[in-house]
C-alpha cells in the first residue's frame, strides 16, 4: 500500500510487514509489505542540529512520530534511524532470534515477515538512503543536499504477553464477594522472557492433544516450536469452611476476569486458555456450580492503518469466548458480534452506569434482535423496533453488528460464516473508517445461539426463540460483560477495558 501524505523535498518511506486480515482464516502476518511515504511541507527545530543543518536521524525520528505507529495484537514493531545503530549493540543484535534460539547477529538487510535473516542481500537495508536516480548513497556520504528519499524498515517479532492468576487452595487464600461469592488471591505470575507468551499460546504443560500442543501456523513460521508454556495453573476444586455442623463447600464456579465473579471467561478448574491479551483472571467460588452455559468477550487494542485509497482505517477485534460448554460444542448454532455505539460525551450518564436491571434488559434485548437477523450486517432497529427502542433508551443508540452461522467445516468459511476453536473460541475483526469513530465509544457485545439449552438454567436475560423447529429451539445468550472501545475527536482511542 501506499500512502504519500505531504510533499517537499526528502521523502521518508516507512515499511513494515502487517497483521493480515482475512475472513475465516487464522491470524497471521502479511507478507506483502505495507509501505507509507512522508515528505514534510517545513522542518521543525528538531531536526536542525546548532549549526542549522539538517540531521537524517532527527528527520527520521520527527516523521515516525507524525506517522502511523505499526502495533497489532501478533506483534510489537522496532525501527532505528541510522543503519550503523541499526547494527551496532542496540540494533538487530538486541533482539532474540526464535529461528536460532540466541539474539540476532547483525545483519544489515531486514528481515522478512517472520523475522527470518536474508542472507542473500535480496533485501533493503534497515536504513537506505537514495539519491533523485534511485541510487545508494553510503550512510557516511548521505547529506540532506543529496539525499532524495530515505527508505526504513521495521523489524517486527511475536508480541509477548503477561498474566496474573489469581487462585485458591485453602479458604485463607479466598476474600468474600458482595454476593456471597468468594475469589482466590494466591496470585500466579508470569516470569518474564523465561516463559514469554504469545498470542495463541496456552497457558498448561505438554499433555493436551496433538492439536493444543502445537503452535499457531504464524508462531511456528516464527521459530515458535510449541504451542503451550510449562505453566501449570490449577486450583482447587471445593474448599471446605467451618467446622462441625456449620461446615460448608464452596465449589470452583470458574475464572474471572473480574474479582466480582461477572466476567467468566472458563469453567474448567485447570486453567488453560488461550493467550488473548494481557491476562488477569481470578478464580471464583460459591455454594451453587453454573447451570448454563454463557458467554465472555474481551476487546483487544484496536489498529490504525491506511488503506489502498489513502482512507484511514481502525480494525475493532473481540475475542468471543463460550463457557460451561463441552469442546467442539455443537449445540452453538450462530455467532452475533453487537456493536452500541455511543456518543463519548453520553457515556458517563449510559453505558457506564448501567444498573443490574438495566444491564438485564439490554442483554435480553440484542439477544432478542439477533434471533431475528438474517445471517449479514444488520441494525436493530430494522429487525425489531420494540427492542431496539429498550436498547435505545438504555444505552442511547441503536444495535446494529453481524451474525454468523457457526461451521465445521476444513476450507475456510465463507460469507457469513464462523469456524470456532477446540475450546468454542473464535475472533471477529471488523473494519471501520477512522472518520465514522471520532468522538464516539464502540461498546461490544456477543450472543451465541444454543440448541438444547438446559431447562433448569437460573439466567433469565436469555430470549427463546419460538418461531425455530419445535425440534430444534434455539436460544439467545448475550454476553454477561462487553468491551469498551473509546475514541477521541481525531480518532485516536484509550485503552479498552472490560466493564461488567
Amino acid at each position: 500500500y501506499y500512502s504519500d501524505l505531504k510533499t517537499n523535498t526528502i521523502t521518508v518511506k516507512l515499511n513494515y510487514y502487517d497483521r493480515k486480515v482475512a475472513g475465516g482464516t487464522p491470524v497471521d502476518i502479511n507478507s506483502e509489505a505495507t509501505t507509507y511515504s512522508y515528505k514534510p511541507s517545513s522542518y521543525p527545530s528538531s531536526v536542525y542540529d546548532k549549526n542549522g543543518e539538517v540531521v537524517l536521524s532527527n528527520l527520521i525520528t520527527y516523521v515516525v512520530g507524525k506517522s502511523v505507529k505499526p502495533d497489532n495484537l501478533l506483534d510489537t514493531y522496532y525501527y532505528w534511524t541510522s543503519q550503523s545503530d541499526a547494527v551496532g549493540e542496540n540494533g538487530i543484535k538486541s533482539k532474540y532470534n526464535y529461528h536460532t534460539g540466541s539474539n540476532y547477529v547483525a545483519t544489515p538487510y531486514h528481515t522478512d515477515c517472520y523475522g527470518r535473516v536474508d542472507t542473500e542481500g535480496k533485501n533493503e537495508k534497515w536504513v537506505t538512503y537514495l539519491d533523485k536516480d534511485g541510487k545508494e548513497i553510503e550512510e557516511k556520504n548521505a547529506k540532506a543536499e543529496n539525499v532524495s528519499t530515505i527508505s526504513i524498515w521495521y523489524f517486527n517479532t511475536p508480541k509477548k504477553y503477561s498474566y496474573t492468576i489469581s487462585l485458591a487452595t485453602k479458604f485463607d487464600e479466598l476474600t468474600p464477594n458482595a454476593d456471597g461469592t468468594y475469589h482466590g488471591i494466591k496470585e500466579v505470575k508470569s516470569v518474564g522472557d523465561n516463559e514469554p507468551l504469545f498470542f495463541n499460546q496456552r497457558l498448561g504443560g505438554a499433555g493436551g492433544t496433538d492439536k493444543e500442543n502445537a503452535p499457531s501456523a504464524y508462531l511456528e513460521a516464527y521459530g515458535i516450536k510449541q504451542g503451550y508454556v510449562n505453566i501449570i495453573t490449577e486450583t482447587a476444586r471445593t474448599i471446605k469452611v467451618g467446622e462441625g455442623d456449620a461446615q460448608k463447600t464452596l465449589k470452583f464456579i470458574g475464572w474471572a476476569t473480574d474479582t466480582a465473579g461477572k466476567n467468566i471467561v472458563s469453567t474448567n478448574y485447570k486453567y488453560g486458555l488461550r493467550i488473548t491479551g494481557n491476562v488477569n483472571v481470578y478464580a471464583i467460588y460459591g455454594e451453587s456450580e453454573l447451570n448454563h452455559p454463557g458467554v465472555n468477550v474481551q476487546g483487544v487494542k484496536p489498529e490504525q492503518y491506511f488503506d489502498e485509497k489513502n482512507v484511514s482505517k481502525t480494525r475493532i477485534s473481540t475475542m468471543f469466548t463460550a463457557y460451561n460448554c463441552p469442546d467442539k460444542d455443537t449445540n452453538i448454532e450462530n455467532i452475533g458480534i453487537v456493536y452500541l455505539r455511543v456518543s463519548s460525551s453520553q457515556t458517563e450518564k449510559a453505558m457506564d452506569k448501567l444498573t443490574d436491571k438495566q444491564l438485564f434488559d439490554l442483554r435480553n434485548s440484542i439477544a432478542k434482535v439477533v434471533s431475528q437477523a438474517e445471517y449479514t450486517l444488520f441494525k436493530s432497529g430494522s429487525v425489531d423496533s420494540e427492542a431496539s427502542k429498550v436498547i435505545v433508551d438504555i444505552s442511547g443508540s441503536t444495535a446494529s453488528g453481524f451474525k454468523y452461522k457457526v461451521v465445521d467445516t476444513t476450507p475456510p468459511p465463507s460469507g457469513f460464516e464462523a469456524v470456532l476453536s477446540d475450546k468454542n473460541r473464535g475472533q471477529f475483526t471488523h473494519i471501520f473508517s477512522t472518520s465514522v469513530i471520532k468522538g464516539y465509544t464502540y461498546y461490544t457485545f456477543a450472543t451465541m445461539g444454543y440448541k438444547n439449552y438446559p431447562a433448569n438454567s437460573t439466567d433469565k436475560s436469555v430470549y427463546v426463540d419460538t418461531t425455530t423447529d419445535p425440534k430444534n429451539v434455539v436460544t439467545y445468550i448475550t454476553s454477561d460483560n462487553f468491551a469498551k472501545f473509546e475514541f477521541d475527536a481525531n480518532g485516536n482511542y484509550n485503552q479498552p477495558q472490560i466493564s461488567n
